[in-house]
Order: structure tokens, then sequence, then C-alpha cells
């Protein structure tokens, strides 16, 4: 009973919270849109609680709350210790090497983060999962709210379909609200556009540590994902500071890109790129699961990622098929599959006059180039649908918002972003 009634509680203090914040940004949301689009996310990430704790023996999401309440007794009666381990210092018995030590504190700082988060919530939550549920999301719900924002400065007559896609499509939510990294990364993520944006088109200087702070955390929480955030804040700069044509600007850097990729493939095991990725595929390829989805061998050499190439558009884009899904996740995801396949099919007919010039925008490309890799990296590395569904969420975010900005909408002229 008590736990319900802190659940209350805090639910409805955190709507009252973020609307006082919002409600006079330049992009505000309403007390009724706050409400909705917390209430809705914080209903999906107790579904994801629950599925994964009933048909999936908790998963990961599950023991992040376990050991978050041995972190919550280690706060409170061995504090030095709870902070010494988010130290680098924490590291060092580990590894042989500097490079070593600094890779497995890297990898375990993501964890440490996370259960020690919790640890904290655990104070106010009394060691509820599902409590910590609305803490957690009071935090992310930032990286939801920064996309709305900046898609809403720019395209304010799409301002009620952006805010269907953002705050309230079933898979981004239920994938993106759930306790794992991978709500932090859309916070990071959308942080570091957001401030670009500012930084370049409305010359904040101060975004630039923003920015600094996104890559950071991206850095922290899926270190793969900061090469792919860079080539677009890069093309972007080059956009509107060197005056380039943006398509060409994108084209340029991720030909060069993708040039310094393979050219890396020359240099030792650790910095070679090509090789990183065919280990983390070797990895994966090491784990159990019920389900897999064909995946060659990568091999580091540039007619190995070309032959690799269909399988992973293949297997991010479109497995698993309807005929092949197992259980309700693939169901599900394979109608999200076809959901936004189909809705990329109807532009042809329902697209925008305007269309080329909204989404010829260095936000919208940077948004696609950014899906796009994603897909692509995890098509590379990952052969199981589960996991395939959860890694690429954030591309289908964004895919989703670029399908609305490039939609008809006849009621309300566009608007002309070069004013922005």
């Amino acid at each position: 009973m008590l736990t319900l009634i802190l659940f209350t509680v805090y639910t409805i203090l955190l709507v009252y919270a973020w609307y006082r914040l919002v409600r006079r940004a330049a992009v505000p949301l309403s007390a009724g849109e706050t409400a909705l689009a917390m209430a809705v996310k914080i209903a999906m990430g107790c579904l994801y609680g629950y599925i994964f704790w009933h048909y999936y023996q908790g998963d990961d999401t599950w023991q992040y709350h376990h050991d978050s309440l041995e972190e919550y007794d280690k706060l409170l009666h061995h504090t030095k210790q709870f902070f010494y381990e988010l130290t680098p210092a924490s590291a060092i018995e580990s590894g042989n090497t500097a490079l070593e030590k600094l890779q497995v504190y890297v990898m375990n700082l993501e964890y440490r983060i996370t259960v020690k988060l919790l640890g904290v919530f655990n104070i106010f939550s009394r060691g509820s999962y599902y409590i910590n549920v609305i803490l957690f999301n009071g935090i992310v719900f930032w990286g939801h709210y920064w996309l709305f924002s900046l898609l809403v400065t720019l395209f304010p007559a799409k301002r009620k379909w952006l805010y269907m896609a953002v705050f309230l499509l079933p898979a981004p939510l239920f994938w993106l609200s759930g306790i794992r990294a991978d709500g932090f990364l859309l916070f990071f993520t959308t942080l570091i556009f957001l401030h670009t944006y500012r930084w370049l088109h409305l010359q904040k200087s101060w975004s630039v540590l923003w920015i600094l702070l996104g890559l950071i955390g991206l850095w922290l929480f899926r270190t793969v994902t900061v090469g792919l955030v860079i080539p677009p804040v890069v093309a972007w700069y080059l956009t509107v500071k060197a005056k380039r044509q943006a398509a060409l600007a994108f084209a340029s850097v991720y030909s060069i890109g993708i040039v310094l990729f393979f050219g890396t493939s020359l240099l030792p095991g650790p910095v070679s790129l090509p090789k990183v990725i065919a280990g983390r595929q070797a990895a994966y390829f090491a784990l159990q699961a019920n389900t897999r989805v064909p995946l060659d061998t990568l091999q580091p050499t540039v007619i190995s990622y070309a032959k690799v190439l269909p399988q992973a558009v293949n297997n991010t884009f479109l497995e698993p098929y309807p005929w092949k899904a197992k259980g309700l996740l693939q169901i599900a995801t394979s109608l999200d599959n076809l959901l936004l396949l189909g809705l990329a099919i109807a532009l042809f007919w329902l697209r925008s006059p305007a269309w080329k010039q909204s989404l010829a925008h260095p936000v919208c490309i940077s948004l696609l180039c950014f899906a796009i890799s994603l897909y692509l990296l995890i098509g590379y590395m990952v052969p199981f649908p589960g996991a395939i569904a959860r890694y690429k969420i954030i591309g289908s975010l964004f895919l989703y918002c670029l399908v609305v900005i490039a939609a008809r909408k006849r009621d309300v002229n566009e608007t002309n972003y070069e004013k922005k």
C-alpha cells in the first residue's frame, strides 16, 4: 500500500516539476501535454520491467535493480567506497597496460554509474523497482523534450505530429523508458544536436560546453556512439560556418570518414576500427540466444564489409519478418518495422511540397545520417533480433520524426527554416 501511495505521489510531483520547468521555455508544453507524455512514459517503463521480469528472467534491467540494493547499503554504511568505485583509481588493479586499465574503467563505468544512481534513488523509493522507473524517467525525459524542442523550433507547423512521434510512439517509448543505458544515450545524443543548433545558428558559444558534456556522456555509456555523432556535427559545422552546400558537406565528410575507417586497419589492433567492429561481432557470436538472424563473420577488409552489408541492412531495417517473429517483443518489433517502412513508402503520395527544402536542413540530414549509421553498425555486429530492436531504437525515433517533417500538411503553411 505504501509503495502505491509513493508511486502516485512521485508521479504527480514529477509531472508538476516538469511542467514548471518547461511551461515558459521557447517550446513550452502545456500541463495536459506534460502529464500525458510523462504518464505514458512511466507506464511504458513499468511495462518494460514487468515483461522482462515475467517472461525474460529479469534481463539486465532487473540485474541493475538487484545490484542497486547493494549500492544503497554501501552508500549508507560504506560511503567512501561507494564514491571511490567511480574514480579511475578503482581500475588500476586491473589490466597490465595503461590502455587496458582505461578500457576496464570505461567498460565498468556505465554499469557503475547506473547502479549507483539507482542506489541513490533507493533512498526515496524504499527499494522499489517501479518507483525507480519514475525517478529514472524524470531524467531521461529530457532527451525526448530536447528533440521535440529542436524540431518544433524549426517546423512549428508540425508541432502536433512531432509531439505524437517524440512522446507517444509505442516502440520508442517502450525501449527508451526501461531502466537501461538507452535512455541516457538519447539524453546525450539530443543534447549534442540541440546545442550544435544553438551554437551554429544562434551563436551561443557556451553551447560548446554542453556538446562536450554530451560527447563525454556518450563515451561513458556506449563509446562507439561517439563515432556516429561526430561526423554529422562536423558536416553541419562546414555547412553553416564554411558556407558549404549541405548535401556536399555531408557527402564529403562521410566519404572521408569511410576512407579513414578502413585506413585504420593498417594500424595496431586496438586502433584498427574494422578489427574493433569485427571483434565486437565475435563477442556477440559467443553469446547464447533463442533466435538469431543470418550474419556472416566480418573480416577487417573492405570486401568483407561490402559482402556483409546486405545482411546488415536486412537485419536492422526488416528483421524479424512477420512470419519469422517469435514471442511478443519480436512481433511488436516486426509491426514497428512495417509501420516505419509503410510510412516511408506513403511519403511518395503524401509528401509535403516543401519536403526537399525541409529535409535539406542540417538538423534533418544529421538525424538521418546518425540513424542510418546506427542501423548499419548494429547490423554488422549484432545477430540477435531482440538486441537489434533495442540498440537501433534512437535511430528509429529519428526516422519517425523525419517522416513527420516530410509529410504533407495542408491546413498550415510550412515555416521557412532558413529564417531560423
